[in-house]
């Protein structure tokens, strides 16, 4: 039996963590057990239900800025804890320098390392260098394995040289069927938002810079001569306030519809018309996944890598491209209409459980 540490950030909803969550659910507790660190003593999302699946979810307190004391927690929690697991699997970014440190410092066997994407350059993006080449050098020195959703988001966290080195590609996946268009749950969802006759542009993510959300917003004023046009936005986050300022600075705000986190995700794909997704940054798009799921045909910003865009009717636009460009795509997407059949992508080698499979054989791989 392998027993499998995941160390993570935070276990809300969002899309490393939805991958987190079905790695943990999928292993079967015979041959593989996974657990959990959250570094953060705030209660998450997924915490009762992984509880409940009989999962071990541990706490420890979120990184401070200096990351002294981090440091030590992770040391004493790794010492008490190194008997009890294989191999330690972390998920936050460039944090794992520090963690694959620690975790090797004191005794563990075995540390895999995983990039989930590429981030965006910060306003401090020169203090941080400093920090993000020691933690480069730290993950390539205490890490045994090195995984990433993409080539491009292993070789900006590692280094190219590195994830050349060690590194595998583990693609990011969703349960398709959970996904399938039903028109029953499109009805009842559309009436519940009150969009009955409405053309709903929707996208889901974290309200941050890197998801540039406010590009519907510029295209929802683009469609204003058209009254039957409302955008939805599923996710929560710091630029909800400068959202709904440019809402009720340009007249929107009776066309956009903020709903805030959910956990039931697919009901809402099935309300949409057109699925936008404008990243300027992005390690591989669950969100898009899960739409193309849905059969909702989607337009997304040229940022969004190929391997994510598996569905015929995707609609790439340049992401500085005019907003009448984006207002034609979204047009045409909608012309063109849904793929109703879109359950049939689960031979496109992203099928969630089959590559979480793959995963645990890994793990065995790594141990041997």
């Amino acid at each position: 039996m392998i027993r499998v540490l995941h160390v993570v950030r935070s276990m809300n909803i969002g899309g490393l963590e939805n991958i987190v969550k079905s790695i943990l659910l999928s292993a079967d507790r015979e041959s593989v057990i996974c657990d959990c660190l959250i570094c953060d003593e705030k209660e998450s999302d997924y915490e009762e239900e992984l509880r409940t699946a009989g999962i071990n979810v541990f706490k420890l307190s979120a990184p401070n800025k200096t990351k002294i004391k981090f440091y030590i927690d992770l040391y004493k929690f790794f010492r008490n804890q190194r008997q009890n697991y294989d191999i330690v699997h972390i998920h936050m970014a460039f944090t794992n320098g520090l963690i694959a440190l620690a975790a090797k410092r004191s005794g563990v066997k075995y540390i895999i390392s995983h990039s989930h994407g590429v981030m965006l350059p910060t306003k401090n993006a020169f203090i941080r260098k400093p920090y993000e080449v020691v933690m480069r050098k730290f993950m390539s020195k205490y890490s045994d394995g090195l995984l990433a959703c993409s080539k491009s988001a292993g070789d900006y966290l590692f280094g190219c040289e590195a994830f050349r080195e060690k590194g595998k590609v583990f693609l990011n996946g969703i349960d398709f069927l959970k996904f399938a268009f039903d028109e029953n749950k499109r009805d009842v969802v559309r009436k519940k938002l009150g969009v009955e006759d409405k053309l709903v542009i929707g996208t889901i993510g974290a309200l941050v810079p890197a998801k540039n959300h406010m590009q519907l917003l510029r295209i929802l004023n683009e469609f204003k001569q058209e009254d039957n046009v409302v955008g939805v936005i599923i996710g929560s986050g710091p630029l909800k306030k400068t959202l709904v300022s440019y809402a009720n600075d340009h007249d929107l705000r009776d066309r956009l519809l903020l709903l805030g986190k959910r956990l039931d995700v697919s009901a809402y794909l099935q309300a949409m018309d057109v699925f936008i997704f404008p990243s300027i940054s992005e390690g591989f798009g669950i969100a898009l996944l899960e739409a193309q799921a849905n059969g909702l045909p989607c337009v997304v910003s040229s940022n969004i890598q190929d391997e994510a865009k598996i569905a015929k009717n995707i609609y790439t636009v340049e992401n500085d491209a005019p907003l009448n460009e984006w207002k034609r795509a979204i047009q045409k997407a909608y012309n063109d209409g849904r793929n109703y059949y879109a359950h049939d992508l689960r031979e496109s080698g992203l099928d969630l459980y089959s590559n979480c499979k793959k995963l645990f054989s890994w793990y065995k791989e790594f141990l041997q």
